[in-house]
């Protein structure tokens, strides 16, 4: 059973359609305002760290944890690349942290770019042989395509730091790995709050979201924790989109009923092609009259939702904090997995009521 659901996410995995490189080609994100390289010690590194990243330089995700990394260990991490085996390699770099003098090696695989899964595992394959000709004292693995091509193959005494994750860690490392990491996951006590910022009364819910692994994992995630909502407080119904008319007639029908309503999910990878193929109605939302919470970046963050992002820096300053800790003695199964609430709040414009003329017959 375990195996058939390893192939199940490769095939998953392989199958998510990928962010596209920006149209002026040439620039490499952060490079203009990134700092110079920062302390070098005299005597070599104590340790080695190796950061493998699912995607690439063009997927803003990615950009921005390199980009943080240069920040919080000021060097420009843009800088000494080179391309080995179907890679893109950047480093090594002789840094500082928490005092321990490290020397810093990042590869940026591209494996959420290919669609494939042999493709996929020819990415894998190079950055394991990458990474067992570097050595390193600590892998930091990025994404869920990273962990599951590459974290999973590592030797069991290899110590690992994951980011990104949104599916369980149990799928790629077992019990007693040497891991820890930061989740990918939105926080219930954090929508929350942003739901009784403008509706403090607010003690009813709905969970909506599209058929995705992703979105309905999240609605499961906030279903289960109903149990410590604050008394009184309960989620009313949930529902499993497959397109925007039904989308549209779910939110008619269950907004009446609740207080407030939480999109899990519009549009994500592996979801009903109805999503991909149109776009989201400008008057999805018009006329609800209660809040709308999506989790965004998402379809809908244009149609008077409230969009909640997970910010890329505070888990490359999270995974930062746990390798501090690794290096200095800690054994990783010793910390605590986070799920950072610190989310960015995307406003669009309010949605307005639909206007009777122009819906009436000629």
């Amino acid at each position: 059973m375990r195996a058939l659901i390893v192939v199940l996410i490769a095939a998953l995995l392989a199958a998510c359609p990928r962010s596209q490189p920006p149209g002026t080609g040439g620039e490499q994100p952060g490079a203009a305002s990134a700092p110079a390289v920062g302390e070098q010690a005299a005597a070599g590194p104590d340790s080695r760290l190796a950061v493998v990243l699912s995607a690439t330089e063009s997927d803003p995700w990615t950009s921005e944890i390199v980009a943080t990394l240069g920040a919080e260990l000021g060097f420009d991490p843009w800088s000494q690349a080179s391309s080995p085996k179907l890679l893109d390699v950047f480093g090594p770099f002789q840094v500082v942290l928490d005092a321990r003098p490290i020397e810093l090696s990042i590869c940026l695989t591209g494996l959420s770019a290919v669609s494939d899964v042999p493709g996929q595992e020819a990415l894998g394959a190079a950055a394991l042989e990458w990474l067992e000709q570097l050595e390193p004292d600590l892998v930091w693995l990025d994404g869920d395509p990273a962990q599951f091509q590459v974290g999973r193959h590592l030797p069991e005494d290899w110590r690992v730091v994951f980011s990104g994750v949104v599916i369980d860690r149990g799928l790629y490392y077992g019990g007693e790995r040497l891991t820890t990491g930061v989740y990918r996951r939105y926080s219930l006590p954090r929508v929350l709050r942003e739901i009784w910022t403008s509706a403090p009364e607010a003690e009813t819910y709905v969970l909506l979201s599209d058929d995705s692994p992703i979105s309905l994992g999240r609605a499961q995630r906030f279903a289960q924790l109903e149990a410590v909502l604050p008394e009184g407080h309960a989620f009313v119904g949930t529902s499993e989109i497959t397109g925007w008319d039904e989308l549209r007639s779910a939110i008619g029908e269950l907004a009446g009923g609740c207080d407030a309503l939480i999109v899990c999910g519009v549009g994500e990878d592996g979801c009903s092609e109805d999503f991909l193929a149109g776009d989201c109605p400008a008057d999805l939302l018009a006329g609800v009259g209660k809040p709308v919470v999506a989790l965004g970046p998402s379809r809908i963050d244009y149609s008077g939702a409230l969009s909640l992002r997970i910010k890329p820096s505070v888990h490359a300053q999270a995974a930062l904090k746990q390798i501090g800790r690794i290096l200095s003695g800690v054994d990783p199964r010793s910390i605590p997995v986070e799920t950072p609430d610190d989310m960015a709040v995307f406003r669009s414009e309010t949605a307005t009521e639909p206007d009777p003329a122009a819906a009436a017959p000629n």
